[in-house]
């Protein structure tokens, strides 16, 4: 039976969703996208994988890659008045795998902040940190409502 009256049409993603690909084939258009996370969903994601996280993401080469991307910022702390204290925010800080590469390359002290949604990943930054010997400031929150006046 056809239908009297045409199939709505849709946006290609809805609103609130990451684009991811997309593709024409043909007369079609393919579009996948997901949805952002609610701040409690990714807590729960990444308190799931944080016994493992360290691992992981060492295997897949990050901490090189870490180490790379801290040399080639370092220039940009030099030009920081040595006057004022250095404060660093690692937003995300998940295991510690950043700070801790920048711990061991920063040519002068610096105070660390590390923010993750995450209490679990926190417990895995603050061991990694201890073991490195780096003192750090955590803290459990959204990074995209952080506890600090701008500046």
């Amino acid at each position: 039976m056809p239908h009297s009256s045409p199939l709505p049409m849709t946006t290609p993603l809805q609103a609130g969703v990451i684009p991811v690909w997309t593709r024409s084939i043909g007369s079609w258009n393919v579009s996948i996208g997901r949805r952002p996370f609610a701040a409690h969903e990714l807590e729960g994601h990444y308190d799931k994988a944080s016994d493992r996280w360290h691992t992981t993401i060492s295997k897949l080469g990050f901490d090189a890659a870490y180490a790379g991307l801290v040399e080639h910022a370092l220039p940009a702390v030099a030009n920081i008045e040595q006057t004022a204290p250095l404060n660093v925010l690692d937003a995300g800080i998940g295991t510690g795998a950043f700070a801790a590469a920048f711990a061991s390359r920063c040519p002068r002290p610096f105070d660390l902040t590390g923010v993750d949604v995450s209490s679990d990943m926190l417990r895995q930054a603050e061991k990694h940190l201890h073991d490195c010997n780096v003192a750090a400031r955590l803290l459990q929150g959204d990074i995209t409502r952080l506890p600090f006046a701008d500046g």
